[in-house]
């Protein structure tokens, strides 16, 4: 899903969430993105100052995918995280 992307891009402006406990937690969970905690504090809604945020990942007992962006009018202004979105869409698509 990541194939082709940056190791990393700025992302537009969103509304972020801290997962208490942390999805990295279970062994089935596969972390693709996560913000980079130099960039703290960051947060358009709750300011978020510190700790671990993933914000794209997949269980790999299913075919499913969590994507944390999505909130605001420039969610779909950055081309990287398009390509993420196409990518998610043509995966999750694929039954092979």
């Amino acid at each position: 899903m990541t194939k082709g992307l940056p190791a990393s891009y700025d992302a537009p402006a969103n509304e972020w969430y801290l997962w208490k406990p942390s999805p990295r937690l279970d062994r089935s969970v596969r972390v693709l993105v996560t913000l980079d905690p130099s960039n703290y504090p960051i947060g358009v809604k709750d300011v978020i100052t510190g700790g671990d945020l993933p914000v794209v990942w997949t269980n790999t007992k299913y075919r499913m995918l969590y994507a944390n962006m999505g909130h605001g009018e420039k969610v779909f202004s950055d081309a990287t995280q398009n390509k993420l979105f196409a990518n998610a869409v043509l995966w999750l698509g694929n039954s092979k």
